[in-house]
């Protein structure tokens, strides 16, 4: 029987369907809620659609992805909050937002932005409690975000803020330094932008007093009025 009008039909258990996400070569299966995945990625979403009108199936095989992080991925959509259990080097958590990026999860990638410019905001470690941040952003750090983003990715104007924040004249001078510098030229070129910017200012200003809106995306409203 239809529910009577002007109230809202309870959603039992049966009806929420689980899609399954098939890992790397080794094929290792992770499931997770069809409204949950659909809501964070429009590009799983798209993939996924495509699939249930060729056929009733409804997993997708991810060869090429990194089990470990899939899983951390999708544990990331149910935290509301800006923690990541799994990860614990800083690169990982990079590694973790080209994830979220190359499948356009925006509220991954907003939380890893967040943690990044929190730990920059108090000067600390990424994952060292207790310890200063390094007043540089990690090199292939740097190498992996810009060579698997695009140009207007938020992520790159933080380690490029990072960068410049933290640099000195002193840097250049080391050869090393220069021929890393060199072979990260769309970062060279934003990097320059923003140190030209700041050349005639008597003061480096410290980036990271501005609100962190300016390193997220916006994610889209959600819908109410569509939720049963």
């Amino acid at each position: 029987m239809a529910s009577p009008k002007g109230t809202k039909r309870k959603c039992r258990f049966s009806d929420i369907q689980m899609v399954v996400l098939v890992v790397g070569r080794g094929k290792a299966e992770i499931t997770v809620h069809e409204n949950v995945l659909f809501e964070a990625s429009p590009v799983l979403k798209t993939a996924f659609n495509s699939r249930f009108e060729e056929s009733s199936e409804r997993s997708i095989y991810l060869p090429d992805d990194d089990v470990t992080l899939t899983d951390i991925l999708v544990q990331s959509l149910y935290a509301p909050e800006s923690r990541f259990n799994g990860i614990d080097t800083a690169m990982q958590l990079f590694r973790l937002y080209v994830l979220a990026d190359k499948y356009d999860i925006l509220k991954v990638k907003n939380k890893i932005c967040e943690h990044v410019h929190l730990s920059l905001v108090h000067r600390l470690g990424l994952f060292a409690p207790g310890k200063q941040c390094s007043t540089r952003p990690p090199k292939l750090a740097v190498k992996l975000i810009y060579a698997n983003t695009t140009s207007k990715t938020p992520m790159r104007k933080l380690l490029v803020d990072w960068f410049v924040w933290g640099v000195d004249s002193a840097w250049f001078n080391e050869k090393d330094n220069r021929r890393w510098l060199q072979s990260v030229p769309e970062f060279a070129v934003d990097a320059w932008a923003v140190l030209a910017k700041n050349s005639d200012k008597k003061a480096k200003d410290y980036p990271f007093k501005y609100e962190r809106s300016a390193y997220l995306e916006e994610e889209p409203v959600r819908d109410e009025s569509q939720i049963n």
